[in-house]
């Protein structure tokens, strides 16, 4: 007795396998962010900023690598004063959200439980976004660290409600380090702090 086999159905089922088999080693394995992906990311970068040193070597790569940085950061640093720190977000495609996120870890830092509230608060959906929080966060304290800065000193919002000169400085140097921000450029944003402290005079916010 013969046994009649189709080739097309063969060959259809071998392109049935081998999609599946494609798919499922294509898809993206969905990192989970939890409160202690967050500690470790923020106490990660905390040492980093603190313990980096910039040597001429680096003063010459940054100079290298971004020829108009210290052009960038003078015009961003006019575009805030005339415009705000939102906008400024805005106009370089930066979720406004992260304000949102730095107001309520602000408010919260000293809560055991921060972590857990920002997770809970709030949709981290990349340990990208986690970073550009906690490096905000931490440039923030170097100026205000380093400042003179009271309360009164504030910086006006588009809605009427005023930033501090710390987080227009802040801000202004994690939209001209772009993806170096969140991407281990320590030494440039280190490199844009001493800038920014250099300069602060000239953002009435500061004065």
């Amino acid at each position: 007795m013969k046994t009649f086999r189709n080739p097309y159905l063969a060959t259809i089922m071998a392109l049935l396998m081998l999609i599946t088999s494609c798919n499922q080693h294509d898809m993206p394995i969905k990192k989970t962010i939890n409160a202690e992906v967050l500690r470790i990311t923020h106490a990660e970068i905390v040492d980093e900023l603190a313990n980096l040193e910039i040597t001429n070597s680096d003063l010459l790569i940054i100079k290298s690598n971004y020829p108009s940085i210290e052009e960038e950061f003078l015009a961003n640093v006019k575009y805030i004063e005339e415009f705000g720190v939102e906008n400024l977000f805005i106009k370089h495609g930066m979720d406004l959200d992260i304000l949102a996120e730095f107001d309520f870890y602000i408010e919260n830092e000293n809560n055991s439980n921060v972590y857990q509230l920002l997770i809970e608060k709030f949709n981290f959906e990349s340990i990208k976004e986690a970073k550009l929080l906690f490096n905000l966060i931490e440039v923030y304290k170097i100026f205000e660290n380093n400042l003179p800065i009271s309360d009164t000193d504030t910086l006006k919002k588009a809605d009427g409600l005023t930033w501090g000169c710390a987080l227009a400085l802040a801000g202004t140097i994690a939209v001209t380090a772009g993806a170096a921000f969140v991407t281990g450029g320590a030494s440039l944003i280190v490199f844009l702090v001493s800038k920014g402290l250099a300069t602060a005079s000239i953002i009435n916010a500061c004065t």
